[in-house]
């Protein structure tokens, strides 16, 4: 059939255009070249690696806080956040926007226990990369730091709210129980705010006192140890919420963040760059100019049939 283009034509019209398949590949490989070597710029990477510890010192009630605020999870989220990113754009004065430096970071887990975090950084500056991924590691522990102390604060002004009630709850105690001695005519109790070991409510009580106590009537004895076992309560509270307060104000010069987080490898960027990939590139084109020359042989030859 006269319509019916068999693959021997085909061939022969590649053979024939084969000057003009040569010249479009030929430009197709130097566009691809020239582009390679002369306006993409080479992109490199950097790479840190952080490792996580226990923090085995801490007390009970202040291990949760820095377990919570010191997850992988969270660094990733504190380092890609404005306040991290922001301060390393400013100190090194970089052209940068946030959007455009945070675009760039990539995270990825090591190891089973994932105790241990890898950051990559890409840039076409290899000198600014091992800067860039240092001063982002510095500005997260520092906003890391920064939410744990403010943890810790909230935290102290709740132990010293609590400390403030109790004491309020033992001078009530107090004055009830002494109210009870001025009735009956009994020695006033007395306390002592401290003793020498430190935030201590003691009763004065003496041998005459006590004496005195035992010969009172069942029900007024009574009455007694209800005002007691009062006092006793709110001071065993006090003292226990001043233990709390001692134990968190002995972990706020600490450093946790530096002693939880800290650098396993220095940040450092590949001598080579990973993109972009000349040879493949060249590659791509001259496929692209070999295709492209075979379809304008194949295009030019149909037309010159049809005229």
């Amino acid at each position: 059939m006269e319509d019916e283009i068999s693959l021997k034509e085909l061939l022969q019209a590649i053979l024939k255009g084969k000057v003009l398949i040569g010249i479009i590949t030929a430009i197709a490989v130097l566009i691809a070249a020239g582009y390679s070597y002369l306006i993409v710029d080479p992109v490199y990477e950097g790479r840190t690696i952080i490792g996580f510890n226990k923090v085995s010192t801490a007390p009970e009630n202040v291990q949760p806080l820095i377990d919570e605020l010191t997850t992988i999870q969270n660094f990733e989220n504190v380092l890609t956040s404005p306040e991290s990113i922001v301060p390393v754009i400013e100190k090194l004065t970089i052209n940068r926007t946030y959007n455009g430096l945070a675009n760039q970071i990539e995270f990825s887990r090591l190891n089973e226990g994932e105790d241990h975090l890898e950051i990559k950084f890409v840039s076409s500056d290899q000198t600014e990369i091992e800067s860039i991924l240092s001063e982002l590691v510095i500005q997260t522990k520092i906003q890391l730091d920064k939410a744990l102390s403010n943890r810790f604060d909230l935290l102290t002004d709740e132990y010293e709210k609590q400390m403030l009630e109790e004491e309020e709850n033992i001078d009530q105690a107090v004055d009830l129980f002494n109210d009870l001695n001025a009735h009956e005519k009994l020695p006033t109790l007395m306390l002592v705010n401290e003793n020498t070991s430190g935030n201590q409510y003691l009763l004065d009580v003496s041998e005459t006192y006590l004496e005195e106590f035992r010969l009172l009537d069942k029900t007024l004895q009574a009455e007694y140890n209800k005002a007691l076992d009062k006092i006793d309560k709110h001071t065993e509270l006090y003292n226990f919420y001043s233990g709390k307060l001692d134990e968190v104000n002995s972990v706020k010069d600490m450093n946790i963040i530096d002693v939880k987080v800290n650098t396993v490898t220095a940040p450092r960027a590949t001598s080579d760059p990973i993109s972009s990939n000349k040879l493949l590139n060249i590659a791509i084109g001259l496929v692209l100019g070999l295709m492209m020359g075979v379809f304008v042989v194949l295009f030019k030859n149909y037309w010159n049939d049809e005229a």
